[in-house]
């Protein structure tokens, strides 16, 4: 997905919401969150945007993100 990412080639895209999205990437992460000693509480607008983006990789990167930030804050 990264490389995908980094050469630009076209993705589907689609309608979707980014609070649905944020959510997904709290629930794929609470596991290795709660491993870490730590908790994820996501704050989002319930009329929060959507975008006409892929989901999925929108997800990863959020993911990425969070398990980055979680890995830093325990050194």
């Amino acid at each position: 997905g990264v490389l995908q990412f980094a050469r630009e080639e076209r993705t589907h895209k689609w309608p979707c919401s980014l609070r649905d999205v944020v959510f997904r990437s709290v629930r794929l992460t609470a596991a290795f969150s709660e491993q870490h000693g730590t908790r994820l509480v996501p704050e989002v607008p319930e009329e929060s945007p959507w975008a006409h983006a892929n989901p999925t990789q929108l997800e990863q990167a959020i993911v990425n993100l969070v398990r980055n930030a979680i890995e830093s804050g325990a050194s």
